[in-house]
């Protein structure tokens, strides 16, 4: 004959907490055997018991809870008096899983926080970080990319005593848009041509009405007679810059000869 057994979205909440209680009972009993039996027959606690701190004491159903101080605080009984959670256990680790995941994934010091007002687990931090570092989730969320290795900084980074934009970089800002004075006010567009000194990180700052090579020139012309001479510019390949450095190369190259 077959037996039915009903699952677990047919079994009524009454159903589940008795279920859950004996659970509990049955754990405490195979972690602290020793003072379950001295509770039952009012004798002491053994003197190497870990329990002895927490003052337990056997509630109506027979479970183990934590003994206090508290008895006239404004709040509930399971507040009050948690129930004693022994670690290594499968129904501790259960039970963590369940708040965990039904309280979106809490830290570990907010889900030890709000199992206090029902359990008080032995070694409680040590038992919450293993079951959360198991959490796929916790581990996606809370990871952190690998930072890539970095090469060694480049010559004209590290050499000392030298004078300011020796080694120079070459950018330009986004646009700007300003508004010129005048009687007829009128908006224009403004680049920001950014030298900066390779080696000490000083800034100059030249001004450039477009985007054209002739430009760029005239900024770099302003530039090299403020700062005075360097030996080498670094930029990207802008089709201004390309265009400004093939025209310095024909201008010394018709100059030497």
């Amino acid at each position: 004959m077959d037996v039915y057994k009903p699952t677990v979205g047919e079994l009524t909440n009454e159903e589940m907490l008795t279920a859950l209680t004996l659970c509990i009972k049955r754990a405490q009993e195979l972690a602290f055997a020793d003072e379950i039996y001295a509770l039952k027959n009012n004798l002491e606690l053994p003197l190497k018991s870990n329990l002895r701190a927490f003052r337990p004491f056997l509630d109506e159903v027979g479970q183990l809870r934590v003994g206090g101080q508290i008895l006239h605080a404004s709040v509930d009984y399971s507040t009050k008096y948690p129930i004693l959670l022994p670690a290594d256990q499968l129904v501790t680790h259960r039970i963590l899983w369940q708040h965990h995941t039904q309280n979106l994934h809490i830290k570990s010091e907010r889900l030890l926080t709000d199992l206090r007002t029902h359990y008080w687990i032995i070694s409680g931090r040590k038992e919450i970080k293993l079951v959360v570092n198991e959490c796929w989730l916790c581990k996606r969320r809370s990871s952190k990319p690998i930072p890539p290795d970095m090469e060694s900084l480049p010559v004209y980074r590290l050499i000392p005593y030298l004078q300011p934009f020796t080694f120079t970089g070459v950018d330009y800002f986004v646009r700007l848009i300003i508004r010129v004075g005048g009687r007829g006010r009128r908006h224009e567009k403004r680049w920001v041509c950014l030298f900066t000194c390779l080696t000490t990180k000083a800034v100059n700052l030249e001004v450039s009405e477009v985007l054209s090579f002739e430009e760029f020139l005239l900024c770099f012309a302003r530039f090299v007679s403020l700062r005075g001479k360097l030996m080498l510019a670094y930029s990207e390949n802008a089709t201004n810059f390309v265009a400004g450095e093939q025209e310095i190369h024909q201008a010394l190259t018709e100059l030497i000869e």
